[in-house]
């Protein structure tokens, strides 16, 4: 898991790169075979993704960078979802959505 890259390079809003900023790297202990052979994908993959999570909001790593609407636009046009873990962002991003496709935003 990698965290902090958002310091160097802004995509797409910055075209240069800065040196020096902290980044966080930690590798997570491996899944055994076992268990990725047992479990269910969805549930595999939703432990996973809070496994990391939890990771990367520990405090000994860089902070990562929240995705903001308002300071980072809403990338209309593009395909991206937004973690399930914040329903509130994702119900926001889904009706500003709506509203590109109605041709009102």
């Amino acid at each position: 898991m990698l965290t902090g890259t958002h310091r160097v390079w802004e995509h797409p809003f910055s075209p240069t790169l800065r040196y020096g900023e902290p980044v966080g790297l930690h590798v997570l202990p491996p899944v055994p075979a076992s268990e990725v052979a047992e479990a269910a994908p969805d549930v595999l993959r939703v432990r996973l993704r809070r496994l990391m999570k939890a990771r990367a909001l520990a405090g000994d790593l860089p902070a990562p960078r929240r995705y903001l609407p308002d300071r980072d636009g809403f990338w209309d046009g593009y395909r991206f979802d937004i973690d399930p873990d914040f329903p509130l962002l994702r119900e926001r991003v889904e009706s500003r959505r709506a509203l590109v496709l109605k041709g009102t935003a």
